[in-house]
């Protein structure tokens, strides 16, 4: 009778999937990265061995989460001569410590001081590339976001990045700050409630 092996003939290798973690930099930049994958191979007696092999990924810029990014030829092995399969590489961002994302646009909480909020200001803000220098209208309230355009994640047309105006209030006033305050509380028609 025929052995198993002959009688099936070349066989293509299974495709492989596995997630790719990147830092929000790195999804950002793109660039080279190296990644170690466990790739299952066939020692010579036909049995399954595990060995770490390394690649050299190029990563678009911009790349987004949950994109795909595939590989070919970089799956398992196929058998009998038959050629290997492809490898997905399905991207994962990491958290950041600044930044979040909200669908492709990068999103940075903008902590500014009641009179800043109150006046206008112009504050240094971090973006993936670099700071740049926000212009702040007077009389945003919290919660209000201010667009940096281009600044998110996307290849040709990028997504922004959107900064959310967070005022806070001074945990510790002086006694001269506080003398300043009770006099704007007196002079100041300005009233938040409407209820």
């Amino acid at each position: 009778g025929f052995s198993r092996g002959a009688a099936r003939g070349p066989s293509r290798g299974q495709d492989v999937t596995a997630t790719l973690d990147l830092t929000l930099e790195e999804a950002y930049h793109g660039g080279s990265k190296a990644l170690s994958l466990q790739e299952q191979t066939i020692r010579p007696d036909g049995s399954p061995a595990m060995h770490t092999k390394t690649l050299n990924l190029n990563i678009p810029a911009g790349v987004r989460q949950g994109a795909k990014i595939r590989l070919s030829g970089q799956g398992n092995p196929g058998a009998g001569g038959g050629r290997p399969g492809d490898l997905y590489l399905k991207v994962r961002i990491l958290p950041h410590a600044l930044f979040k994302l909200e669908e492709h646009n990068v999103v940075l909480d903008l902590p500014l001081a009641p009179w800043e909020a109150a006046l206008g200001a112009t504050v240094r803000v971090p973006t993936l590339d670099g700071h740049v220098d926000l212009n702040i209208p007077p009389g945003l309230s919290s919660g209000k976001k201010l667009r940096i355009p281009g600044k998110g994640l996307g290849g040709k047309t990028r997504a922004d990045q959107l900064v959310r105006i967070m005022i806070q209030a001074p945990p510790a006033p002086t006694d001269q700050e506080r003398k300043l305050w009770e006099k704007l509380a007196k002079v100041s028609t300005f009233s938040p409630r409407t209820f």
